[in-house]
Order: structure tokens, then sequence, then C-alpha cells
């Protein structure tokens, strides 16, 4: 993972904002002043948010569905939530598994058509990972 799109509020501000972060370069001392200064209304700095459970949440998930006979193909979505302390931390996240490719149509043309499965996890703060079951 190398972006991470965050949104909250900021001191002041009643409306939600959108903060997009490199996650793929090591932040300058400057860097991290600016950015425990986007501090969302409830008082949780962005700097305390543990964005490295993400890689590991989701090795965790391809792994389970690895264990049930599925290579996944990618990550839809990952969403993390907190009530106001980033320990209490709930991730929800979609990983895909390529299913079959067969001749088909798209646009009225002729296509190879691949078709996808979707499978929801959610993760605690602690790192346990576990399946959503389907409604």
């Amino acid at each position: 993972m190398n972006v991470a799109s965050v949104e909250g509020f900021v001191p002041g501000s009643k409306q939600l904002q959108s903060f997009l972060f490199d996650l793929s370069h090591k932040p300058s001392e400057r860097d991290k002043t600016n950015f425990d200064k986007k501090t969302p209304k409830d008082g949780i700095k962005l700097s305390e948010i543990d964005f490295s459970k993400v890689a590991s949440n989701v090795n965790t998930a391809i792994q389970m569905l690895k264990d049930e006979g599925y290579e996944a193909d990618g990550v839809k979505s990952y969403r993390m939530s907190f009530n106001g302390n980033p320990a209490e931390t709930v991730a929800r996240f979609n990983v895909l598994v390529k299913g079959d490719t067969n001749f088909g149509s798209k646009n009225g043309r002729a296509a190879l058509v691949t078709e996808y499965m979707e499978f929801d996890f959610q993760a605690d703060a602690a790192g346990n990972v576990s399946i959503i079951e389907s409604k």
C-alpha cells in the first residue's frame, strides 16, 4: 500500500475533509509536524493511526483464502474506523478472487469476460482478522 486517503474533521470545521498521504516515503520532521496538525475533531492525530497493519491484515486474509483453495487477485477497498481512539480501530476490507473467464460480449462486441468473487473481512486493532459471512 502506497497511498492512504483519510477522512475526518479539522478543528473549527464542520465539513468532512479528505487527506491523501503518500506512505511510500519516510516523512521528514516538517512533514510529521504538518501531518500532526491535521487532527480530526475527536482529537486523533493522523500520525497515531497505524497504517502498517493494513498489509498484515490483508496478508492474513489472503492466507485464509489460500487455505480454502482460493487465490486472491487484489483488494477492492480497505476502510478503517475508530471511536475516538486509534486503539479501537476496526478495519473492514474486501479481497477479490478471480473466477472464470468466458467468451461473452461487452458493449455489443465479442470479448473475454472475467468474473470476480468478493470476500469481506474485518480486523480489530490487535490484528485479529475474520471473514464476514455473506447474508
